[in-house]
């Protein structure tokens, strides 16, 4: 813990400096910036025995294979990208290693993931835009707030996710109310795994947690999306829908999933108004997903629906980037402030 706590203040130094500096290159980009609002990367220093072994010996791709940070910017580089939320982007959960009930060493296992995050937004300061992680189930209550004071105060991370179906635990249970509480505290985002293919990140769970904290932003990553199957999908993706139009303080952000559903969302959301097209991101859930394919057909389905049914309210550099700029910029200046 000491150790901990010694990296964190000498990063603590950095923070402010370092939302400043990406503040400034936010408010400076053009309209056209684009961001992939949903990446994972890991140290590759870091890999267990076992997983080291296996990326060595595949050079193919597997569930959970991971990345570093040079290789999403090498993947950004290819699919034409600027900025990647490394998280948005945040640590990778098949990679980080937990240990069981041992609360104390899951969360040194949990910072090294998180450090890594600042550390690359520290290299790459106009491309990864980094974002936190925390988990009451591996940590415990306490060590999870402790990790999102770590997170917002000494690395500056304006977003904290927390993935319910990772370690089983619900999405609006006791201690992620208290969680999620804190963070809004910090003057930070709270963001969540958000897919059909567990019971732990229901629909009616986000939905009570929007309720709750009803004058404060939630990002909801994969909007439904994310292992299931389509059919286990179906009701998930419909209901989303419904709670997107209700509730302007969720911005989904659209990743690992059906493209068939995107484009419902797409044309539901535009359907609606300029202040609910303003709650869509757009993501490739790298190294899950490809950026340049996830980036080259939702832009082409945007410019698609936006010739043929003329909704030019879709705005395709709002979607692609612009909403989540807005979200950032509005956050580092809170944070800041």
């Amino acid at each position: 813990m000491e150790k901990t706590k010694k990296v964190s203040r000498k990063g603590a130094k950095q923070a402010k400096v370092r939302i400043s500096s990406q503040l400034d290159y936010l408010i400076s980009s053009n309209d056209k910036l684009i961001i992939d609002s949903d990446t994972h990367i890991s140290n590759s220093n870091l890999l267990s025995q076992s997983m080291a072994k296996k990326v060595k010996q595949d050079f193919l791709y597997f569930h959970g294979k991971p990345a570093d940070m040079d290789e999403l910017v090498f993947s950004m580089d290819l699919s034409k990208i600027d900025m990647s939320l490394s998280c948005l982007s945040w640590q990778n959960p098949s990679v980080t290693q937990y240990f069981g009930e041992d609360e104390q060493h899951n969360f040194e296992s949990l910072f090294a993931a998180n450090k890594y995050i600042y550390d690359s937004s520290i290299k790459y300061m106009e491309r990864i835009i980094p974002a936190g992680w925390t988990d009451p189930a591996a940590l415990g209550k306490d060590l999870a707030i402790e990790m999102v004071d770590i997170c917002v105060d000494h690395f500056g991370f304006g977003i904290i996710k927390i993935n319910p179906a990772q370690n089983r635990f619900m999405i609006n249970s006791e201690q992620v109310v208290e969680i999620v509480t804190h963070i809004i505290k910090k003057k930070a985002v709270p963001a969540f795994q958000f897919g059909a293919d567990t019971k732990y990140t229901s629909v009616s769970g986000l939905r009570f947690l929007a309720e709750k904290f009803e004058n404060s932003k939630l990002l909801a990553i994969h909007m439904g999306g994310g292992g299931a199957s389509y059919i286990d999908a179906e009701d998930v993706y419909q209901d989303s829908l419904f709670l997107g139009k209700n509730h302007s303080n969720i911005m989904f952000v659209e990743s690992a999933k059906h493209d068939t559903h995107i484009r419902n969302d797409l044309l539901y959301f535009s359907n609606k108004g300029t202040s609910i097209i303003e709650n869509l991101a757009w993501a490739s859930d790298f190294p899950y997903g490809l950026q340049v394919w996830n980036f080259g057909g939702l832009k082409s389905l945007i410019h698609e629906l936006e010739a043929s049914l003329l909704r030019n309210e879709l705005n395709t550099n709002r979607i692609m980037g612009g909403n989540m700029k807005n979200l950032l910029m509005e956050t580092y200046q809170n944070l800041l402030s």
